[in-house]
């Protein structure tokens, strides 16, 4: 469980381990390095952790709110489902990141209806980072709408680069700000990735916050009309040699479905016969 506060991230479970570097793996895709893990068999166990992270998370008391949260913070849960097949002896794993994710909210520093929250010093800066981040979410969403909106398979989700415009092979590709910040950086997979993805937003019925709902409700719209392709994690692990038999085994499938046979029982009576001719 870590946060980003005024950008720099710190692992909520070990506050001492501050200042993690966002990595780039191909089979893990975007991960924060040195970022602490522990192993949990159930719900009450997740449940514990993330209590545990949300006492070490910065907030603070602002005009507007008495506990204000002044940081992102992310829940990450690597999920994991075995099962081992008893002729081959290979073990296949089902597996998924399940990321929680917590924005802080936008901040108006002066005007609207309330007077904004005044905030000076040090709530002055993380409002500031609080609120370039939450922006940078929005045109990575507005970029990922618009590339695939112009792209010609209307359901294909954009990579990191993002899409070229139809009709045109050297066209030129739309770049999706992912890099802008540390929070669109690490969630680039759950934004426009194999990821599904579900946002929960607050409004109040207030007038007051009108001005407000109506930006909220205009972001979750826009989020909306992105189309994510989530596809199953499958690995397979277990003796190095038993891995190779059943790509040997595998292997022989092939080529027998390339001969035209389906059993390996009628490969062999047909290689006998062969024999007995000779």
């Amino acid at each position: 469980m870590l946060e980003i506060y005024n950008e720099v991230i710190t692992d909520l479970l070990n506050p001492s381990a501050t200042n993690l570097q966002i990595r780039e793996d191909i089979k893990r895709g975007c991960y924060v390095e040195d970022l602490s893990e522990q192993l949990i068999q159930n719900v009450p166990d997740a449940m514990r952790l993330m209590r545990t992270g949300a006492e070490n998370r910065h907030v603070g008391e602002t005009r507007l709110n008495r506990e204000s949260s002044r940081s992102h913070s992310v829940f990450a849960c690597t999920l994991e489902r075995h099962s081992k097949s008893q002729e081959t002896g290979v073990t296949n794993v089902l597996f998924s990141r399940l990321n929680l994710i917590d924005l802080a909210g936008s901040e108006r520093i002066h005007g609207g209806e309330h007077g904004g929250s005044q905030a000076t010093g040090k709530h002055f800066r993380e409002a500031c980072h609080i609120n370039k981040s939450l922006t940078t979410l929005g045109r990575v969403i507005m970029e990922l709408v618009e590339a695939q909106r112009s792209s010609s398979g209307a359901g294909r989700p954009p990579s990191s680069g993002g899409l070229g415009r139809p009709g045109s092979a050297s066209a030129k590709p739309r770049h999706v700000p992912y890099r802008d910040s540390r929070l669109t950086f690490l969630l680039q997979d759950s934004l426009g990735g194999n990821a599904k993805t579900l946002m929960i937003a607050n409004i109040s019925p207030s007038s007051v916050s009108a001005q407000e709902t109506l930006s909220t409700l205009q972001f979750m719209s826009r989020a909306k009309c992105i189309r994510n392709r989530a596809t199953i994690n499958l690995d397979a692990r277990g003796d190095v040699v038993l891995l190779q038999r059943e790509i040997v085994r595998l292997n022989n499938e092939l080529d027998n479905l390339r001969k035209g046979y389906t059993e390996p029982a009628i490969q062999e009576n047909k290689e006998l016969r062969e024999k007995l001719e000779e």
